[in-house]
């Protein structure tokens, strides 16, 4: 298990009420790290879940991070859509998140972003041109 997934999976058990830990915890189990497809399911999964539950502002910024951390690591092993992924993290601020005030402060970095989605469009992934436009509606937002 990659230390992403396993940071992801503690991190679950602390903030979700349990009977969605208990589904997150049979889920991550049935996964196999050598399979991109299940890992994709299992970063999809843990957004669904930790998106889909009312956080505290830190624990929110925890795993927004955590999960920056997860799609990252399978972008590095070369996966086209955590590549594509980790662009709109970038792009979204995810990597570095702050609280000020109880309200998220977000610092985009749209160099990285570009960078990551070229290494997709790279690859042929055919879903860029939808992440490219999301970026570029980023930059004009914050940028």
């Amino acid at each position: 298990m990659t230390s992403s997934k396993y940071d992801l999976i503690e991190f679950a058990n602390k903030v979700l009420p349990k009977e969605y830990a208990d589904i997150f915890n049979t889920f991550s189990a049935r996964t196999d790290d050598n399979n991109m497809d299940d890992a994709l399911e299992f970063g999809r999964t843990a957004t669904f879940f930790l998106g889909g539950t009312e956080l505290k502002t830190q624990d929110h910024i925890k795993s927004k991070k955590l999960l920056f951390k997860y799609y990252h690591d399978m972008a590095k092993r070369g996966s086209s859509v955590a590549m594509r992924d980790v662009a709109t993290r970038y792009a979204r601020g995810h990597h570095r998140l702050k609280a000020k005030k109880g309200e998220l402060v977000i610092k985009p970095d749209f160099k990285k972003a570009k960078k990551w989605l070229k290494k997709a469009e790279e690859k042929n992934d055919l879903a860029c041109k939808g992440t490219r436009h999301f970026i570029e509606r980023q930059i004009k937002k914050y940028g």
